[in-house]
């Protein structure tokens, strides 16, 4: 399994793409008439937004996956040891339904709960 990325790695990256896209817009913008300061109105958000993307969408994928089995756990609907053979697979009338219509059903109900 491939380590976090650190706030240090995340930083080296901004950097280069940073490089790398200054020097795209300068050469492709040039004929443009179009002049924007490097350091536009709103940079700061999106650097705000690029680490917090990174850094914690990985803890926060699995602080989602871990919540709905500790509360299968709490439910005594299975157990620890049932999680850690793998052998947990779902149970009731949707898990018997066909492939297609349950990626329909989370494809709605995605849909239908995101804000």
């Amino acid at each position: 399994m491939k380590p976090d990325k650190t706030f240090f790695s995340v930083l080296v990256t901004l950097v280069i793409l940073s490089v790398i896209f200054f020097v795209i817009e300068r050469i492709a913008g040039r004929g443009r008439n179009r002049v924007q300061p490097v350091f536009r109105k709103g940079w700061l958000t999106d650097v705000v937004y690029w680490f917090a993307t990174i850094l914690l969408t990985k803890p926060l994928v699995r602080l989602m996956l871990i919540l709905p089995v500790g509360i299968l756990i709490l439910a005594k609907v299975t157990s620890i040891d049932v999680m850690k053979l793998g052998a947990y697979t779902g149970y009731g009338p949707l898990s018997r339904q066909p492939i297609w219509l349950q990626a329909v059903q989370i494809y709605l109900l995605v849909d239908f709960t995101a804000s």
